[in-house]
Parts: C-alpha cells; structure tokens; sequence
C-alpha cells in the first residue's frame, strides 16, 4: 500500500508502470483489498495523465462508487469538470451507477446556473431523486452568493417539482450561506421570521451558524446573545461545538477567566468540552504571555473532561517559548508534553521545533541541537530539515553549514522558497542557486522581483548571461523596469537585444509603455 502511495504521488512514474506495480501487488489480495489499494492510488496521483490512465488500464473489477467518489473529486482538483459527464457513462457502462451523494458533489462545483438542470438531468437518466439535502446545498450556494433574488423563483419551483419540505436544515442552509458572505445580522432575521411564519423548531445547528457568523465579523456580544436566546425560549442542549465557539467569544471578550464559563456551560448542558475549546483556551493565554494560565487549562481539561492536547497546541508551547528566547525549555517540550499529556509529537512538530530554535542566535546550539534530534532517532534527515533551518534563520551560510553536517544537498524547491521569501535578494539567491534548471515562470518571477527592487540593470545583466531562453514576459519586466527608473538608454538597447538575438518583439503590453 505505502508503495502504491509513494509511487502514485510522484508525477514522473508512468502510469503504465502504476497498473504494472498495481497487479503486481494485488496478485495475492482479495478483491476488497485491491480495491482498497486502487483506490489509494487514486488519491495520490499528482497529474491528470496519470489519473486518466488508472481510468482507462484499470480493470471493470477494481472500480466502485467509491473510486468514482475519488475520479470526480480528482477530474475537479485538475480543472477537468467539463469531462465528468464521459466519466460518469464510463461507470455506467461498468454498471455502477451515480448517487446522490455525487450529485451533491457536483452541485458544489458546477457554475450555478446549471444547478436545476443537473439535478433533472440525474433524475432523469437514473432515477434519482433530490432531497431536502439537495435543496438545502442549492439554498446555501444562493445565498453565499448573494443571488437569492434572481434565483428564488428556482429554488421555489424546485421544492414544488420533487415535493420537498421546508424544514430546519434547509433555514440552517440559508443561514448559513449568508453568513460565509459576511452577513449574519440578515440570517439573524431570516432566522427569527422562518421560526414565526414557518413555525420551525431552530436545533442546535441554527445557533451554532449564527453565533459563528458573528464571532467573525467581530460582534461577540451578538454571538453570546444568540445562545441566551436560546435559553430564554427554547431550552436547546448546546454541543461541543457551541462551546468551542463560545470559547472564542470569551477570549475575544479578553475574559480571563474563560475556563469558568465553560465549565458553567458544561455542566449545565452536561457536556464535555473537547480539544477545539482547549485550543482556543491555550493560544489566549500564551498570546496574552499567561503561561501559568496555559498550563493549567491543560491540566483543567484533562482531570475534568479526560481531553488530552493535540499536537497543535503542542506547537503552540514551542513557539511560545522560542518567542521568548526559551530555547533550551521549547527542545523540552515534546518529550514534557508525551509523559504529562500522552501527546506524541510527529514529524510536522519537530520541524516546527527546529524552525523555531533555528531563530536563536546561538547557531552552534542550534545546530548541536538538531544534531541530537537526528541521533536520537526523533527525526529523520531530510531536505524539510533544510527548509525549516532556512524559514527561521533566513540564514543561507548557517543552512548550508547544516547541509555539510547532516550530508544533505539543497534542493529546487528549498531555493525556490528561500528566494519567494527573500525577493530583495533574488538577483543574488538565483545565481547561488544556478546549479537548478529554472523554467521560464520561475526566471520572469525573479525578473519581476529584480524589477521591483529598482535594480533594472541587475535584471538586464540576468537576462544576457542566464541559461533560460526569455520571452515576452521578460522583455515586458526589463522596459517595465527602465521605464520605472528612467534608463531609457538601457532600455532601447535591451528591446533591440531581444529581437536581435532571441527574435522576440514587444507585446501589446510592453508597447503601451514604449509609446
């Protein structure tokens, strides 16, 4: 399976060799579980060829609802929504028809004009029926979008067509969507004439969205009010859900004592708070340099609620500590963290370790730290190293002398993170880094960066001596960049110089400046 994976993730295998690999595994297996690894390989693809190719090789006995599942989802990834009519025949002809569910999915996604004639054309070729949760993701995509007025009559005639009824998810539905668009006093309106006109019993879902949607846009009192509402008429358990947004509405409140209200809450809804409520607990204290506090929040959590840390919260001490010069006591924190909280840290935390400590100006601690990690096994030795090394540092001398110690090499995507992160820099960093075949995107952005550090003769000499052929684009930067600067010599002298030698004449935009 992990190869099937790995393999799968790696836009140059041919997908050729991905079916041979594939039978080549699943000689031995059971039918379920070559499914099960086909469909792993699916997931992973990283190109559309590739994804394709399993569509076309793959046996009539390897594909499910579930691959389906996975091909629409990756023909959206790759932009290729126009194709999932030929992929949905293609299943057909296998015998494995739609569901809803992808129904649903395709709703989602497609342009909203084309919603109705969707949901009838699915109806109609396989006999399937929308629902009220059909009705409520259209209601929600309306009124995200701001089109309730336009596509009203649609929704209505829709509801009338399959005889579906209003009910409480479809008002959430609509609450929702005006919420997402920023808009949560309009829900509190909708909400409060559906429930008189309507007569809808609102769940906890209803007071959830609302109280979300104005924590938000900033009106936490709004939010609590929402929940008083509640129990001022309707008696509504709230869930843990509720208390993890009431949690943000106390801290944005600065209420220090923010795990007594909770408490209060859960104990009155005879809930237990859960590891979303702790997290926003956590990072209140620690942004507000209450450690003590921090602390005992998780202490708090775990004896009352047997709620253990995640690893976030983990890293949310370790860049604490980092922040405040701690370094020694942010390297003590994973293994503090698995004997007092059963957190285990992974690979994502000890990299944030390292690109954390890495900000410490003592870089023979730094590195012999790094060092013990790698000994002890906590970490492998890998290029993240690297990057993480440079994200913290944003030092290249201290990162290549890692590089050395670890027997590590810079890779393409390291350098190009280094020079997205330092443009100021970029004339430099590309040279540094000229051992990497840079494509030509690659080239007209460190152009552009260049440019835009008023170094326009930085970037002309780029162009003359580097090995990536330029095109419009780069012609464009470079009169850009003299047009910017006054270097109009300059400029003459480099349109002359790309026609001459790379035939390339300006385009309509780099005439608009030349004129």
């Amino acid at each position: 399976m992990l190869l099937c994976k790995t393999l799968a993730s790696d836009p140059k295998t041919p997908p050729a060799v991905l079916m041979q690999i594939l039978d080549t595994v699943t000689t031995e297996h059971r039918p379920v579980v070559k499914q099960s690894i086909f469909n792993a390989m699916i997931k992973n693809v990283n190109s559309f060829e590739q994804l394709n190719s399993l569509l076309e090789l793959g046996s009539s006995g390897l594909h499910s609802k579930e691959s389906l599942t996975l091909f629409l989802e990756g023909f959206y990834k790759h932009d290729r929504f126009d194709d999932l009519g030929m992929l949905i025949q293609r299943y057909n002809l296998m015998r494995i028809s739609p569901s809803l569910q992808h129904v649903h999915f395709i709703i989602r996604h497609v342009d909203i004009e084309n919603v109705p004639e969707v949901i009838d054309s699915f109806n109609s070729l396989y006999n399937i029926e929308p629902t009220e949760d059909t009705l409520a993701i259209f209601t929600e995509i309306v009124y995200e979008r701001g089109l309730e007025a336009r596509f009203s009559k649609r929704l209505t005639k829709m509801k009338n067509k399959y005889n579906l009824k209003l009910n409480i998810n479809i008002l959430n539905a609509k609450l929702k969507g005006l919420c997402k668009r920023g808009k949560p006093l309009l829900a509190w309106d909708a909400f409060q004439r559906a429930l008189e006109e309507e007569k809808l019993e609102p769940n906890v879902h209803s007071l959830n969205i609302l109280a979300s949607g104005f924590v938000d846009i900033g009106e936490n009192l709004l939010a609590k009010r929402v929940f008083t509402f509640s129990d001022d008429k309707y008696k509504i358990k709230l869930n843990k859900e509720s208390l993890s947004i009431f949690s943000k509405i106390e801290c944005n409140l600065n209420n220090s004592d923010v795990i007594k209200t909770i408490e209060n809450l859960a104990n009155i809804h005879k809930i237990a708070a859960d590891v979303s409520s702790l997290k926003t607990i956590v990072k209140f204290h620690l942004d507000n340099d209450r450690l003590n506090e921090a602390e005992k929040a998780l202490d708090f959590f775990k004896s009352n609620y047997l709620c253990y840390p995640s690893e976030l919260i983990l890293e949310y001490f370790i860049e604490f500590h980092c922040a405040k010069g701690n370094f020694e006591e942010a390297l003590k924190q994973p293994q503090y963290f698995k004997a007092n909280h059963k957190t285990i840290a992974t690979l994502n935390s000890y990299l944030t370790l390292i690109k954390n400590i890495s900000k410490c100006n003592e870089k023979s601690f730094v590195l012999k730290s790094i060092k013990n990690l790698v000994n002890k096994k906590l970490i492998p030795v890998s290029h993240e190293i690297l990057q993480k090394v440079l994200q913290g540092s944003n030092d290249l001398n201290f990162a290549e002398t890692v590089a050395k110690e670890l027997s590590l090499n810079f890779t393409k995507d390291i350098a190009w993170d280094h020079i997205n992160r330092n443009p100021e820099l970029a004339y430099q960093l590309f040279n540094h880094f000229n051992k990497f075949k840079w494509n030509l995107e690659e080239f007209n952005t460190v152009l552009k960066f260049i440019v835009q550090k008023s170094k326009v003769e930085d970037a002309a000499q780029l162009v003359k001596g580097s090995m990536v052929k330029p095109n419009e684009v780069s012609l464009f930067w470079i009169v850009f960049g003299c047009y910017k600067q006054n270097k109009h010599p300059l400029m003459f002298e480099m349109v002359q110089w790309f026609s001459s030698i790379h035939k390339i004449e300006p385009n309509e935009d780099t005439e608009k400046i030349l004129s």
